[in-house]
């Protein structure tokens, strides 16, 4: 029996290097891994009071880069096809810019007036809030733009877009931190941002220049509007959970050691989150075209065979590595962080195991409002747990206060699932 499900476990994960899910995989890990990297070389560099300064615009800016521009990047994935006009597909794509561009520079100084008017535990923090209050829009437009590429199957250029913007933000970080101080980011930043958007108007330059217009009608707008927001919110929910955590951190615990110390420790167990993400955007579109309610479900129970054996061997030496890496990578300056690191990689890998499959695969079967909600449901237990284990029982209370969320939410996605597999209700309704 358990020969039976290692040998499909390894034909699945052989499959996965057969159907360029590298491609997927580099262009998540390079996208994602921006933070990781400029927190790397921050951290070393920095001392730990500045660096929990930074952390903490980070932070607050998190919460809006989650919404991805009211999820219109994220519409565009539906709407704009390689089979659509040019003319079309730039209709959609100004729209996308349009609507995004707006909620991100207005979310973006709302952030920052509340940062001026509230109290909070690093008050220096609002220097870098107001430094970095373009950054959001600028990452926006170029999300739109590698969105873009994907529509058009151009996954290698997406790819090489990420890989350029993580390269760029590392090189120019340490050469401007070197040369100006902790502030000398904040330009690193946006002049890693400028030569990541020349790249990728590369993708969208002979859309944008189409001289055939095409002007959306109001259902076109609407419906574009309306999945950008579903979209969004299920994003928005889910992915808030883990910046919760530092979130509360920051504000209860009120320790710059401790908030620099739980931003290293968490850097390498997200990374479970990007080969989670991989596989289910591999997925998704073999999971879309298949109708017969069997055939779904033993495909997805597939996928979770397949992502469990390779987030169980990910954490396995994710633990055991990380005293060596966190040793190697900041010279020993967050050895403190290790005991927290474990815990972390626990929290993660039960996101991964129970949530990230039946999470991700049910848009595919057309479900979207369980989604909507179950993020919601999680997001507000999490808060509630989080808060209450991390005054009995300190930092590493958050991790506890995830995982039983984590555990009970995935226990729902699995059960709804099912139900619709059993009850024929694949592609009916929301």
């Amino acid at each position: 029996m358990i020969k039976n499900y290692i040998s499909k476990a390894l034909k699945g994960i052989a499959k996965l290097f057969k159907g360029g899910f590298f491609h997927i995989l580099t262009g998540n890990v390079t996208n994602k891994a921006v933070a990781m990297v400029s927190s790397i070389v921050i951290a070393r560099i920095v001392d730990k009071i500045q660096y929990a300064d930074l952390s903490y615009a980070d932070n607050i800016y998190s919460y809006i880069a989650l919404l991805s521009g009211l999820g219109m990047s994220s519409a565009l994935l539906k709407f704009c096809s390689a089979n659509n006009s040019a003319a079309l597909n730039k209709a959609y794509l100004k729209f996308a810019y349009k609507v995004g561009s707006v909620f991100e520079l207005g979310a973006s100084i709302l952030a920052c007036i509340g940062l001026m008017v509230f109290d909070i535990p690093y008050p220096n923090a609002r220097i870098f809030a107001w430094a970095l209050v373009f950054y959001p829009i600028l990452t926006h437009i170029i999300t739109t733009n590698l969105v873009f590429a994907r529509t058009q199957l151009e996954n290698k250029k997406y790819a090489k877009g990420g890989i350029l913007q993580s390269v760029s933000v590392c090189v120019l970080s340490i050469v401007f931190l070197l040369a100006f101080g902790i502030y000398g980011i904040v330009a690193a930043r946006y002049l890693a941002l400028l030569l990541v958007l020349i790249y990728t108007s590369t993708f969208v330059r002979n859309v944008l220049l189409e001289k055939e217009k095409y002007i959306l009608s109001k259902e076109q707008k609407k419906a574009f509007f309306i999945m950008g927001i579903s979209l969004g919110l299920a994003s928005f929910f889910s992915g808030i959970m883990p910046i919760n955590e530092a979130f509360l951190v920051n504000n209860i615990i009120r320790d710059e050691i401790t908030t620099s110390n739980f931003r290293v420790a968490g850097l390498l167990p997200q990374l479970l989150n990007l080969v989670s993400g991989a596989i289910t955007v591999y997925y998704f579109p073999i999971v879309a075209r298949l109708k017969d309610n069997k055939e779904i479900k033993r495909k997805v129970l597939q996928i979770e065979l397949v992502n469990g054996a390779v987030i169980i061997v990910a954490t396995v030496f994710g633990v055991l590595l990380t005293p060596f890496a966190l040793d190697l990578l900041y010279d020993g300056k967050y050895n403190d962080a290790i005991s927290i690191s474990y815990v972390l990689w626990l929290m993660r890998s039960a996101h991964c195991l129970l949530r990230a499959v039946p999470m991700n695969m049910l848009p595919a079967i057309g479900k979207t409002k369980f989604n909507v909600i179950m993020s919601v449901c999680s997001c507000v237990l999490q808060c509630g747990l989080d808060y209450v284990f991390l005054i009995n029982f300190g930092v590493v209370g958050v991790a506890f206060g995830s995982i039983v969320v984590y555990l009970f939410s995935g226990v729902c996605y699995w059960i709804y699932f099912l139900h619709c597999c059993r009850n024929n209700k694949i592609n009916k309704g929301i």
